[in-house]
């Protein structure tokens, strides 16, 4: 994981697509369409599937944290999976868990 100069960090393929498929994967456990979680969100749909495919290596904090409250995802968790640095909170023991 690299860091941009605007101080964003900037995923790993790989860790683009993990964590794109999890927000994916709770999406749809939540029932929801991309263009449901976009009016949640005030973030376009296009750029939710982008996120969600991957395709966004440094995606903006306010957009995932926007992403991850509607989805009912703790914040500090997502943030730890895109390489963002320390939050109020620590992530959740699940997040260690997952394969």
């Amino acid at each position: 994981m690299g860091v941009q100069l605007n101080g964003e960090p900037t995923m790993t393929p790989d860790q683009a697509l993990e964590l794109g498929e999890h927000l994916r994967q709770t999406r749809h456990d939540r029932g929801m369409s991309a263009v449901d979680l976009a009016e949640l969100t005030d973030v376009n749909d296009a750029t939710i599937v982008r996120i969600e495919n991957g395709k966004i290596a440094s995606p903006a904090a306010d957009k995932l944290a926007r992403i991850a409250e509607a989805l009912g995802l703790d914040v500090a968790d997502i943030f730890a999976m895109a390489g963002y640095g320390a939050t109020s909170s620590l992530p959740s023991l699940p997040l260690y868990l997952r394969n």
